[in-house]
């Protein structure tokens, strides 16, 4: 049994190994603001994202959209003093040396003429553009790009609602943002430079925050790996890091690491990475059941009317739960004799997306030898009753089921389609 020091310097190690695969992790976790990391051989298929994120759980961008409500009091505009003709009314003040000039000079010598002088607001200074794009990028990641909302409940992103408010507050009901016309305008670094320089605080940090975007979204490695470095999302619990821990082995020992691209990692029905070859295409799930390809359950109603009397007992049983269920009126009833959700799933697809084979992976963080066992009993039955999207099972001679465990020492590891890993084996991969 390890003690609770034992599993953190665990998790640790592993956290250590695999780190570069796991910018992408935006499940449940805390930020870390000291690792390092190095990103030559990873790719992602939406690495954009990836860093717009991060770019939002930056120190810099928390501070200033919290400040933006006291700091937003003090923006400034410009003003210019026009003189206009009115006739029949009065908008501004009446110069009136200007009218009495005006009617002594023109053929209009009616007194519902008056020149008045208007004070024109021009918000369109250059502290007041960089001010309203840096609101704007950081509005649109949060309500129109991302959908950060999702991610609200998750400890990395504890002022995500506040976040949210904020911004749509301010981008959507700020008068004085929304005078102001970005529309047209090209952010130029020189711009950037000078509103560095401003006294006021507001335009001082909008610049800088326009300034950090740039850097971040420009792709350069060094910028990337310093603001990964310091908001890194750390998972909690040392048994979803062995998972990744033995995932991220087996495929980087699988595949070719330069041709793997992943996903982000939020909780959605995604795959967590995928590859490409002159055949073939391979879709890889982590914790995911595929729902595009494969079928994971059984319903009660399509095991009824067997001549087995173990099997009809069993579905009487289901059949008495969900009575007794709904009777405590609960809202949703399974349907399910059997379902499952494997740790790994490695779909490999022709170019016509028909499926070739498949490859399912259980994980136990576990010493208990006994535990191991009900992970295979796990894998076994996801092999011998996984079905394909038109609920045919797939022949048992095209899937390959692999078990990762913890210190358990074995005699022996491959069993025909099934083989086994274990902490020694997982490391040399």
């Amino acid at each position: 049994m390890e003690s609770e020091k034992e599993r953190e310097s665990l998790k640790i190690e592993m956290i250590e190994e695999i780190k570069d695969e796991l910018i992408f992790y935006f499940r449940e976790g805390i930020i870390n603001t000291t690792s390092f990391f190095d990103f030559d051989d990873i790719k992602f298929n939406n690495i954009n994202d990836i860093l717009k994120i991060h770019f939002l759980l930056t120190e810099e961008v928390k501070n200033y959209v919290l400040q933006l409500d006291k700091n937003i009091r003090k923006i400034k505009n410009s003003t210019k003093l026009e003189k206009n003709l009115y006739q029949g009314e009065v908008r501004g003040s009446i110069d009136w040396n200007k009218t009495v000039e005006y009617r002594a000079n023109t053929l209009f010598r009616d007194r519902t003429r008056f020149i008045c002088d208007n004070v024109d607001k021009l918000y369109n200074t250059k502290e007041n553009i960089i001010l309203k794009k840096a609101i704007s990028i950081i509005y649109n990641i949060i309500h129109l790009e991302l959908g950060m909302d999702r991610f609200k409940k998750r400890d990395w992103y504890k002022n995500g609602e506040e976040f949210s408010h904020i911004t749509s507050n301010i981008y959507n009901g700020n008068v004085y943002i929304k005078r102001i016309d970005i529309s047209s305008v090209k952010i130029t670094s020189k711009m950037i430079q000078d509103v560095l320089k401003s006294r006021n605080e507001l335009y001082r940090y909008s610049a800088q925050i326009l300034k950090l975007y740039y850097e971040i979204m420009s792709m350069n490695k060094k910028h990337i790996n310093n603001l990964f470095s310091k908001t890194f999302i750390e998972l909690k619990s040392v048994d979803e890091v062995f998972e990744f821990y033995c995932i991220f082995k087996y495929i980087r020992n699988k595949f070719d690491r330069s041709n793997i691209k992943y996903n982000i990692i939020d909780g959605e029905e995604k795959y967590l990475a995928s590859l490409e070859d002159d055949e073939y295409l391979y879709k890889i799930y982590h914790d995911r059941i595929g729902t595009k390809y494969l079928k994971f359950n059984l319903a009660i109603d399509e095991m009824r009317n067997t001549s087995n009397i173990h099997l009809n007992k069993k579905i009487a049983s289901l059949d008495r739960r969900n009575e007794i269920s709904l009777s405590l009126e609960k809202d949703s009833i399974s349907t399910n004799y059997w379902s499952g959700r494997p740790d790994l799933l490695i779909i490999k697809l022709d170019k016509k997306l028909k499926l070739i084979s498949l490859e399912i992976g259980e994980v136990k963080h576990t010493n208990n030898i006994n535990y191991m066992y009900q992970g295979l009993e796990e894998l076994l039955e996801y092999m011998y009753l996984v079905r394909d999207s038109n609920l045919n099972y797939i022949e048992f001679s095209n899937i390959t089921g692999v078990l990762f465990t913890n210190n358990i020492k074995l005699n022996r590891f491959d069993f025909d389609n099934v083989e086994i890993f274990n902490r020694d084996r997982i490391k040399k991969m």
